[in-house]
Order: structure tokens, then sequence, then C-alpha cells
């Protein structure tokens, strides 16, 4: 399954794209909401962010959605991502510095504490979680957080030798478990880049892709 948008009539049309012989044959299947992110706990089980905040459910492998509201999540953090353990145990990444967890399926979130220690001068309104990662007992949730760049209010085109100097540094926020999400500890890393993609390896190991956009001279890297 993947997700996007068709430009239909001069107007853009949220759509899914679904298969389920491994590729030979796409659907298109209309949906309310444009997706942000899908995420499958198994061949029908998954759940969809909206960029609208909304938060879906499937259980027929995506050719039906249904609200799944996120009681519990407080009003103002945009819902980016979520990931589950099992068909209990999730976690909902928002932007805000806030990280939600579940317990029972999706039907009620809690506020994961851990989610706000990290750097409490950190710009709450620039700071977010994006990435989550599992392999048995370890589990990894990563943001970022970038400060306001203040250098200079005019454009780059007037001021060349600032340009190459890219955009403010970025901080990236680390929650990491040995006990299946249990309990987690919080750590930063300071001008680390962007988190673009998180998986963690069977020998506990997390293999990260970053994304610089501080620098012109520090491109992506595994």
């Amino acid at each position: 399954m993947a997700c996007g948008t068709i430009l239909q009539d001069r107007r853009r049309k949220p759509v899914l794209a679904h298969t389920s012989d491994g590729g030979r044959r796409w659907d298109l299947l209309p949906i309310k909401d444009a997706a942000l992110s899908l995420f499958f706990l198994d061949e029908r089980t998954g759940w969809m962010v909206g960029e609208k905040g909304g938060l879906f459910a499937t259980a027929d492998g995506g050719r039906s959605w249904t609200s799944a509201k996120p009681a519990g999540v407080r009003a103002g953090p945009q819902p980016i991502r979520v990931f589950f353990l099992d068909a209990s145990r999730g976690w909902l990444l928002c932007s805000r510095k806030q990280v939600y967890e579940t317990r029972d399926g999706g039907r009620s979130w809690q506020l994961l504490a851990a989610s706000r220690e990290p750097g409490p001068d950190l710009p709450e309104g620039r700071t977010l979680y994006t990435q989550a990662a599992f392999f048995r007992q370890t589990g990894l949730i990563t943001g970022w957080s970038r400060l306001v760049d203040r250098r200079s209010r005019l454009p780059a085109w007037m001021e060349p030798d600032m340009a190459s100097l890219g955009a403010g540094p970025t901080t990236t926020l680390a929650l990491h478990s040995f006990d299946q999400g249990r309990s987690w500890k919080s750590q930063l890393l300071p001008d680390f880049g962007e988190i673009a993609r998180l998986r963690v390896s069977s020998a506990g190991a997390a293999v990260m892709l970053l994304r610089r956009p501080d620098s012109v001279s520090r491109p992506s890297e595994l």
C-alpha cells in the first residue's frame, strides 16, 4: 500500500494505492484526508495518520478505514506517525515535543512523560518526534528540534556568503527502551541532524539515515 495525492480537475485528491497480488495490479482508493503516514501491524491491521490530524484504522488490509479519534491527546500537537508493537500497545508521535502511548489498541492514549524530558529549553513549536522502531526488547523513538535562524532576515540572493552556511543546527531527540516500551530514557544529540529513517537490528544496534539540512557541506549519510 502507498499513500499520496493525484491532481484531478485542478484539485488535489488524496488516495491510497492498494495491491493484493505483489504489485502486479493496483487499485486507487479515495480517502477523506491525505495520508501523512501509514503503519501496518500485519496484512490486515493498520493505521493511518492524516494531514489534518486524524487517526484512522483498518481491519481489512486498507480497503476501508474508520476514524480512530485519539482520545486523550491534547489539542494542539499534530500527529505525525503511529507505531504499534502488538495489537494493544502503540505510540503516537506528534509535534510540540509530545508522544502518546496506548495499551488498549488505540481506544485511549496517555502522554508519555519521557517525551517531555529532553532539552527543556528547546522551542516546543519547532520540536517533533518522527520515527520509531523496535526489535524484541529494544525500542527507539526519535525526533528533532531546530532553533529559529536569526542570522538575517534578508533573502539568500542578497547574502550569498551566508546561504552556504545552511539552516540553524539541528538537535536530535532520542527515547530508548530495553523492556519493550514499558520504560523509557531520554537523550539529546546536539548538531546530529534529522533522522529520516530508523531501524533496530537483530543485534540491538540502531541503523539511521541522517539528513543534514543545516549545512550543504554535510550531505545525508547512513
